[in-house]
């Protein structure tokens, strides 16, 4: 290393962010409407739905990341079970 500076030292940190909020869902990932009944044949996972995990707090990094895999797996399940029995 040189001997001769000036150096300059920072604190990075990495976070994974993003608005917690958007459509109100229930268990099947259905989105609700004002009623808080489910609209027939709409869906919504991740960012678009996590407002029903976190409601106004986010805890932390990586947390949404989670949410969003296990949210899009279930809901995608959901509305393929919908699509395939929907009449």
């Amino acid at each position: 290393m040189g001997e001769e500076g000036p150096y300059y030292a920072i604190v990075a940190e990495i976070n994974n962010l993003g608005s917690v909020g958007g459509l109100l869902v229930n268990t099947k990932f259905k989105v609700l409407n004002d009623e808080r009944t489910p609209i027939k044949g709409l869906y919504a996972v991740g960012l678009e739905s996590e407002g029903v995990l976190f409601n106004d707090t986010y805890v932390g990094n990586g947390v949404g990341i989670g949410y969003s895999f296990t949210s899009g797996r279930l809901g995608g399940e959901n509305a393929a079970d919908y699509a395939l029995t929907a009449k």
